[in-house]
C-alpha cells in the first residue's frame, strides 16, 4: 500500500501565513521547512501507526498532482 497525501502545498501555505517574524526572502523557505514538520509529526504518525501501514507514501504539490490523477485515470481505463 501505498498513501498518498495531496495539498502539501496548502500546508505550505498555511506555515508561511503563521511566519511574522522571518524575512521575506527566508520565509517560503522556512514555510516549507516547518510544513515538513508538521507533516513528519502529526499526519504520518497518524497512518504509520495503522494495523497495516503503507510501505511508502507520496506528497503532491501543485500541478504533480494533475499529472498522478492524468497517470492514475489512464491506467485505470486498461485494468477495468
Amino acid at each position: 500500500m501505498v498513501a498518498i497525501f495531496t495539498k502539501f502545498d496548502s500546508q505550505v501555505t498555511q506555515e508561511y501565513v503563521k511566519l511574522n517574524d522571518v524575512e521575506v526572502t527566508d520565509k517560503w523557505d522556512k514555510a516549507r521547512e516547518n510544513a515538513e514538520h508538521t507533516f513528519q509529526k502529526v499526519y504520518l504518525p497518524k497512518i504509520s501507526n495503522a494495523k497495516y501501514p503503507p510501505t511508502a507514501y507520496v506528497q503532491l504539490e501543485g500541478r504533480e498532482m494533475i499529472n498522478i490523477v492524468t497517470c492514475l485515470n489512464s491506467k485505470l481505463r486498461y485494468i477495468v
